[in-house]
């Protein structure tokens, strides 16, 4: 209990510095375009309790229309670092600025390293890398931005497809977010499974 109330002070000093630092340039700033850190707990999976956590960095457009992401997904535990059960993923998206500053829509594909160190009789991912195609949909009213992600996943005995839905709230650099990913994966064999994994998180705009 202690260690999380120091992690989580620890973030509200972040957030307070941070704050305070960069304030004043909410106008200049494109949520739909910048560089994006954030940090994120999930709170329940379907079916039973099990912590998630993880860390991500997105880039803005790269001089063309053409961005990155990085992402570490750690299984198990509320500390965004775990050993013994975590995904590494990167992508890279075409940006499609439809409205610029409004409305996006994005195109990608990426891969997977997942590392599962230890037996979870509750789940049957396994070790391995994975590829996936990666879409979306964002609208951004500065303040608040409403997004929907699809992720097409190809593992090696089936496929799967998810879901994010998720709406971020933003105050100058900082701003909160919620996201659902709703998950259907198809086993080649004839097994389907249904999972929808919800978050909460931080994420920083500069």
């Amino acid at each position: 209990m202690k260690k999380r109330m120091h992690i989580a002070s620890a973030l509200a000093a972040l957030a307070i510095f941070a704050s305070a630092a960069f304030a004043g340039t909410n106008e200049s700033r494109d949520p739909l375009n910048c560089h994006r850190i954030e940090a994120s707990w999930g709170f329940y999976r379907t079916g039973y309790f099990y912590p998630i956590s993880g860390v991500r960095y997105e880039t803005p457009a790269l001089g063309i229309p053409l961005s990155l992401s990085a992402a570490l997904r750690s299984y198990g535990s509320f500390y965004l670092v775990s050993i013994r059960s975590f995904d590494v993923s990167a992508s890279v998206s075409y940006r499609f600025d439809i409205i610029p500053r409004f409305l996006l829509v994005t195109a990608g594909a990426g891969g997977t390293v997942a590392a599962r160190l230890y037996n979870d009789t509750r789940s049957t991912a396994s070790s391995g890398f994975y590829p996936y195609l990666t879409g979306g949909i964002a609208v951004s009213f500065g303040w608040c931005t409403l997004s929907l992600p699809v992720q097409v996943n190809f593992f090696g005995d089936g496929i799967g497809i998810t879901g994010a839905p998720e709406a971020a709230f933003r105050l100058d650099f900082i701003g909160l977010f919620i996201r659902s990913e709703l998950s259907v994966n198809h086993v080649w064999a004839g097994t389907t499974g249904l999972f929808a994994d919800n978050y909460a998180g931080i994420r920083l705009y500069f």
